[in-house]
């Protein structure tokens, strides 16, 4: 219980710092493919401990939990392969990358009560997840706007993990 509690405050305040940068963080308008490979290692790895946090709801049907751990196995392999891919096979693993996302979302929120720290986890990937296909090139971009800043959103997952 501990550290449920820890990774709470750890990410809340992750969230207030964010709030506070944000203030005085330059934005940059284009994103390297660097930039990329970065924050979808950040979404990989920042949702990664989601296993556990499902693992450990009462009740939880262990075909959901064998999906979730699916998902975010092969979310860790589409991001690890944006780095070395060429320009094709970066949009493609972008869009495998949010489709992981919302998938995992479609999955694990409503397992959680609102207020679960791993809720504010998902929005933060969830609101990464368009700034790295407008980055990769793809129009349009499935889902609503991000509810969230990236640089917030970077923060919060790498403060999840």
């Amino acid at each position: 219980m501990t550290n449920r509690h820890h990774s709470r405050r750890t990410i809340l305040a992750a969230a207030g710092a964010a709030a506070a940068l944000l203030s005085v963080a330059a934005c940059s308008s284009s994103i390297t493919t660097s930039q990329i490979a970065t924050d979808a290692n950040l979404i990989a790895q920042g949702l990664q401990p989601l296993a556990a946090d499902v693992a450990a709801i009462p009740g939880v049907p262990s075909a959901t939990l064998a999906k979730v751990q699916a998902d975010l196995a092969k979310l860790q392999q589409a991001a690890a392969g944006i780095a070395t891919a060429t320009a094709g096979q970066q949009t493609t693993s972008v869009q495998g990358i949010a489709a992981l996302v919302e998938e995992i979302a479609s999955v694990v929120l409503p397992l959680v009560p609102g207020g679960a720290p791993w809720v504010l986890v998902v929005q933060a990937a969830q609101a990464l997840v368009p700034v790295i296909l407008a980055a990769a090139g793809v129009s349009g971009s499935t889902g609503d706007a991000p509810t969230m800043p990236a640089t917030q959103a970077r923060l919060i997952l790498a403060a999840s993990h």
